[in-house]
């Protein structure tokens, strides 16, 4: 069965339209990232595959924590919406 929560989620389907992540931190902490790549690699450099390994499965990780949260928030909001046809007490 098509998920269409997946299909949001994977950017298959956009109902907020195209955003960005524009951030100080985010920008800070793709620079650390990087910058530590390289330290690594200089000082092991016959670990360049080991550590593309490595971050091909925290990408998985951090893909299904995200679809997970994700999920959670839509479930979340669903659940506020059903409330809202609910006659006030």
């Amino acid at each position: 069965m098509k998920s269409i929560i997946r299909d949001v989620y994977d950017g298959r389907m956009r109902p907020i339209g195209e955003y960005h992540i524009n951030t100080k931190r985010y920008k800070a902490a793709i620079e650390a990232e990087s910058e530590a790549r390289e330290k690594l690699l200089a000082a092991f450099p016959d670990c360049e595959e080991l550590l593309k390994a490595l971050e091909h499965e925290h990408l998985t990780i951090v893909d299904e924590t995200g679809f997970i949260q994700f999920l959670i928030g839509f479930r979340f909001g669903a659940q506020l919406m059903s409330e809202m046809s609910e006659p006030i007490e």
